[in-house]
């Protein structure tokens, strides 16, 4: 009589599944970012993400480093799991211009050129009031 062969590897690889599609998902509500839209900032379906998230797929390199470019961060800082904490208030600044190039990315010219004056103006407004 054959004895069983642990499940050990398939266990592991279920578990970094899972935690993999955790974090993804952690990065794209950090990011306030839909399903839709990391998939069309990643290059890959929505029901490919859905997925990944879920844990339910494992994903070849390629993917991960699709997702990882959708939410602009390495393939190491997606692969590292931490436990993270809920949504921050103030994205951090690389964050907030990936979200920018993106809004602005399908504008017309001239409303990028409007937007690009809102924000300077805007930014000026917040020097003035930190002086």
């Amino acid at each position: 009589m054959m004895a069983k062969k642990p499940r050990k590897k398939q266990e592991t690889r279920a578990s970094i599944n899972v935690r993999l599609g955790r974090q993804i998902r952690a990065f794209r509500l950090e990011r306030r970012l839909s399903q839709q839209q990391l998939a069309d900032q990643s290059g890959i379906s929505v029901d490919a993400v859905g997925k990944v998230e879920r844990g339910i797929y494992s994903p070849s390199l390629e993917t991960v480093e699709c997702i990882a470019a959708g939410l602009g961060v390495t393939i190491p800082g997606l692969m590292t799991f931490e436990e993270r904490s809920a949504p921050r208030q103030n994205p951090p600044r690389s964050t907030a211009r990936s979200q920018i190039d993106v809004l602005l990315a399908d504008a017309p010219a001239a409303h990028a050129k409007a937007a690009l004056a809102v924000l300077r103006a805007l930014l000026r407004s917040l020097a003035d009031i930190k002086s």
